[in-house]
């Protein structure tokens, strides 16, 4: 068994938050630990320990967001120098993994900010279903409201990822049934 690759001391630690950080502006504390989890590039406590210390050094900013209900994580000036300077001590794997998940990761939070999907099990009628709600991006109101049956939960699992895989056509394509005289159209 090869043994996985991992920043682990403290230095390289603080190095490759600041890279994070650089790479991707202001991270909140989940999407953080989504791409740590994630890769197992660095262990997750290690790093959040690190951020006192960073804090200290203003490498970084810590600031809690009341909206969002967690701390959001910004690169300071030195931070940025820490990380252009001392780049090569995290592993070029680990960079390339981290900016690919991170991107995953960010392109899945946006998707979620205009859609909201998931399976519901309604115990009077003993089925579930598979409940998507398009919104409104700017005030959050409801665009779409759609309820499909799934005969079990496996369809809906099924169902759900399959949605999610590719929303944005699903929405295209519905919300041409409505708007456009062709109902066969497909983008």
């Amino acid at each position: 068994m090869i043994p996985q690759i991992q920043v682990d001391n403290s230095f390289d630690i603080c190095v490759y938050f600041c890279f994070m950080l650089k790479e991707f502006g202001d991270m909140t504390d989940s999407f953080i630990s989504e791409i740590v989890i994630s890769l197992e590039s660095v262990n997750y406590f290690e790093l959040m320990s690190e951020v006192g210390k960073m804090e200290k050094k203003q490498l970084i900013s810590v600031k809690h967001d009341k909206a969002k209900g967690e701390q959001v994580y910004s690169l300071l000036p030195n931070g940025e120098t820490l990380a252009n300077e001392f780049l090569m001590h995290i592993p070029l794997s680990i960079r390339e993994k981290t900016i690919e998940t991170g991107k995953s990761v960010k392109e899945r939070i946006e998707r979620e900010k205009s859609i909201r999907c998931y399976i519901n099990y309604d115990y009077k009628r003993k089925r579930y279903d598979l409940h998507v709600k398009f919104l409104n991006e700017l005030n959050g109101e409801t665009i779409l409201d759609i309820k499909v049956y799934a005969p079990d939960e496996e369809k809906a699992k099924e169902m759900k990822e399959r949605f999610l895989s590719r929303p944005s056509r699903v929405i295209t394509r519905t919300m041409n049934m409505f708007l456009k005289d062709d109902f066969f159209m497909y983008d």
